[in-house]
C-alpha cells in the first residue's frame, strides 16, 4: 500500500502493537496475514493463558481474541487483562451462535465485535475506529500532561510548546464548554471551515454542522455528557463560511481538564 494515501487512522494504527489470540489454524493464519499488513507490529497466541502472559510481555495497545479456545477462553483471559488495564482496548471475534457469552462480555468490558466468519473490509473499520479512539486519547493526554507541567513549574516555555502543537497539528482541535461553547480552536479548524478564530469563540459547535447531521449530533453530545458513552465517533458535514460543505471525521469526548468537550476534525476526501 502507498504510505502516501493512507488516511491518519490507517498511518496511525501502522504504529500500534496489537496482540491477536486464536486456536484455530486456519483463522489465524488468514487474519495475521491481514494484520500484519495493517498494524504495526503482531503478537500472537493460540490460547487465553498465553495470550495473557504476552500481554504482560508486550502491553500491546489493542488486544483482537476469540472465545471458544482451549487452557482458558477469550473472556477468561480479558477479565484477566482489564483487571491489570481496564482501558486496553478488546474486540472480540464471535459467531452468531456464541450469544450467551455476549453477556459475559458486556459485564467484562470488551470494546467492540467481529463477527464470523471474518468479513476483512468489517474487521478493517472495527480496528480503525480503536484507533481512532486511542488517537484521540493520547492527544487528551498530551494535553493533560502539558497543562498539569505548566501548573506545577509555571514554565512559559512549556506553555508555547503547547500552543505550537496544537496550532499546527494536522487535526483540527476544538475545546467547548460543557454547553458546546467554543473556547479554543486551532488553525487547522479555521482552514477547513473557513471562519476566523474571533467568529468561532464563544459560539456552539453543533451549529456549524450541516441540519440534517444536527439532531443526531445533540443526541450524541446529550448521551456523552450524560456518561452514557464515552465518546463520539462521527461522519459529519460541516457547512464553511462560504455557504459549502466539508465532509469530516469526528471525535467527542469528555475533556476532564477543563470540564467541557474536545473535538478532533479530520477532513474526509471526497
Amino acid at each position: 500500500m502507498n504510505y502516501a494515501m493512507l488516511t491518519q487512522d490507517e498511518s496511525y494504527l501502522r504504529t500500534l502493537t496489537v496482540l491477536y489470540v486464536e486456536d484455530d489454524s486456519v483463522t489465524m493464519m488468514l487474519c495475521s496475514q491481514f494484520l500484519q499488513r495493517a498494524v504495526g507490529t503482531l503478537i500472537t497466541a493460540d490460547n487465553g493463558a498465553e495470550g495473557f502472559d504476552k500481554f504482560l510481555e508486550h502491553s500491546p495497545d489493542i488486544i483482537v481474541t476469540d472465545i471458544l479456545m482451549p487452557v482458558m477462553d477469550g473472556l477468561a483471559m480479558a477479565a484477566k487483562i482489564k483487571a491489570v488495564n481496564k482501558n486496553v482496548p478488546i474486540i472480540v471475534l464471535t459467531a452468531f451462535e456464541q450469544i450467551d457469552y455476549l453477556m459475559r462480555a458486556i459485564n467484562i468490558g470488551i470494546d467492540r465485535y467481529v463477527t464470523k466468519p471474518v468479513d476483512v473490509s468489517m474487521f478493517l473499520d472495527t480496528l480503525l475506529k480503536t484507533a481512532r479512539n486511542l488517537r484521540a486519547e493520547e492527544h487528551l493526554c498530551l494535553k493533560q500532561k502539558w497543562e498539569l507541567a505548566d501548573v506545577s513549574i509555571k514554565n512559559q516555555k512549556l506553555q508555547d510548546a503547547l500552543n505550537i502543537i496544537f496550532e499546527f497539528s494536522p487535526t483540527g482541535i476544538i475545546l467547548a464548554d460543557p454547553c458546546g461553547l467554543i473556547t479554543y480552536t486551532n488553525k487547522r479548524t479555521t482552514e477547513m471551515l473557513g471562519y476566523p478564530i474571533e467568529e468561532l469563540l464563544g459560539n456552539h459547535y453543533l451549529e456549524l454542522i450541516h441540519a440534517d447531521d444536527l439532531e443526531s449530533s445533540t443526541e450524541k453530545q446529550q448521551l456523552l455528557l450524560a456518561g452514557t458513552i464515552r465518546n463520539i465517533e462521527d461522519e459529519l458535514i460541516f457547512v464553511r463560511k462560504d455557504g459549502t460543505f466539508i465532509k469530516t471525521r469526528i471525535t467527542v469526548s469528555l475533556y476532564e481538564a477543563e470540564n467541557g468537550l474536545v473535538c478532533l476534525i479530520t477532513e474526509v476526501a471526497g
